[in-house]
């Protein structure tokens, strides 16, 4: 069902105690979900009465969750479906069931995988007027690709924004996390500017200082050894890993190099990864070493972090890595890569391709930038600052104040 933008605006006094509801689909471990948990006790601690509603009550990241903070796994008497995708599918009448039931003062859909499901799951409850629902645009729209003429879409990507922007039109308030995708959100799904704001992704720049003296936590990193490249995220089709094991390859024929990949899971994605590394010839010189809860212990003593994502948003993990004072090496992929790191701060190549990455790894490896230039550039986007423009726009809607109206001061930082 699609509303009209004065059916999404229109709100009247709740009635429930929960202020603010966080909804993601589990506490796996992934950037989605660090953000959630740091916004659920910055909320918190501002007064809110803040929950975290799951799908499924599971994930790495459970034991992080502040005091104060409830996790509620929404009621679901459907027997659980394979897959997450599928399993999304068939939570969206529990999950509406539990909307209208609670009516929080303010739904947060947290990530993208959430959002269509969040979208219906409101539609079925009624749209309850005492809830405000949000959501959080991390990654690029459908068919978007960073530096390209996009002014006549083709007929599959026209459809694929076609259903990418049903999960945004029931939303009061989107918030995306850099200037790249307010723009595709804007032009390309259509959405009013009035419900858009930008809030770009924070690293911890002070609690990353305060393991600067960490000892090397694999022997590869360790001083006299062959420069490491580092891939960090999880194994799935959007981190390409495929791609930077091709582009290792192409790399390591041209000086000593080793390369390790941080992150969980599935067994089939790790053998996959392993069976190409060793078609390759490269098999000794690679590591898959799994979830690292602190991967920024890794980025201290790597030569370079590569990213070979075909979407991202305002990557975690490169702040990280430059708050660390590691090197990024990174495909251009949309929608922020090339709003953090522009030409100063990373090389940042144009073409997805294995031999275009591996020049880009040579490059960062013969030329690093100074890493108290790129901790500099990590402290324009302190976590801190990220937090209480959150808690701030949480505050807003929770009064029923008009998105139009709420202002998210200093939200761009230098341009790179």
């Amino acid at each position: 069902m699609l509303f009209t933008r004065a059916e999404i605006m229109t709100r009247s006094p709740r009635k429930s105690p929960v202020d603010l509801a966080l909804l993601v689909y589990d506490l796996r471990a992934s950037g989605v979900v660090r953000n959630l948990i740091a916004l659920a006790g910055m909320a918190a601690r501002r007064g809110l009465q803040v929950e975290i509603w799951v799908i499924r009550n599971r994930g790495h990241m459970a034991g992080s969750v502040p005091d104060g903070v409830s996790v509620v796994e929404v009621p679901n008497q459907t027997i659980f479906v394979p897959g997450r995708t599928l399993d999304l599918v068939a939570s969206v009448l529990p999950l509406s069931s539990f909307i209208r039931t609670r009516q929080p003062g303010v739904l947060f859909s947290a990530g993208n995988q959430i959002h269509m499901t969040a979208s219906l799951a409101f539609a079925l409850a009624g749209r309850p007027p005492g809830t405000r629902f949000a959501g959080r645009a991390s990654i690029s729209v459908l068919g978007a690709r960073t530096g390209v003429d996009d002014s006549q879409p083709s007929l599959l990507t026209r459809l694929l924004r076609s259903v990418d922007r049903l999960q945004y039109r029931g939303m009061h308030c989107v918030v995306s996390v850099s200037e790249e995708l307010h723009g595709q959100l804007e032009r390309q799904l259509l959405i009013e500017p009035e419900r858009l704001l930008v809030i770009p992704n924070g690293v911890d720049t002070k609690t990353i200082n305060r393991t600067r003296d960490i000892a090397p936590p694999h022997p590869w990193l360790a001083s006299g050894q062959p420069p490491v490249v580092l891939g960090v995220g999880r194994l799935v089709r959007q981190k390409n890993f495929p791609l930077l094991l091709k582009a290792f390859a192409r790399a390591r024929t041209r000086r000593p190099l080793r390369l390790i990949i941080l992150g969980h899971g599935t067994l089939q994605a790790r053998r996959s990864l392993a069976a190409l590394a060793d078609s390759l010839g490269i098999a000794a010189d690679v590591a898959l070493c799994g979830f690292q809860p602190n991967p920024e212990h890794w980025m201290r003593h790597a030569a370079t972090l590569a990213v070979s994502s075909r979407r991202e948003g305002s990557s975690n993990v490169v702040l990280e890595a430059l708050a660390c004072g590691c090197p990024v090496t990174a495909v251009a992929c949309p929608t922020g890569i090339v709003e953090v790191l522009g030409s100063r701060y990373g090389t940042v190549v144009k073409d997805d391709n294995a031999e275009s990455l591996a020049a880009g790894i040579l490059a960062t490896l013969a030329n690093p930038p100074a890493p108290a230039e790129l901790m500099s550039r990590a402290r324009q986007y302190d976590r801190r600052m990220m937090l209480e423009r959150y808690a701030g726009v949480f505050e807003a809607l929770v009064r029923g104040e008009d998105v139009g109206k709420i202002v998210v001061a200093d939200t761009a930082p230098l341009a790179a």
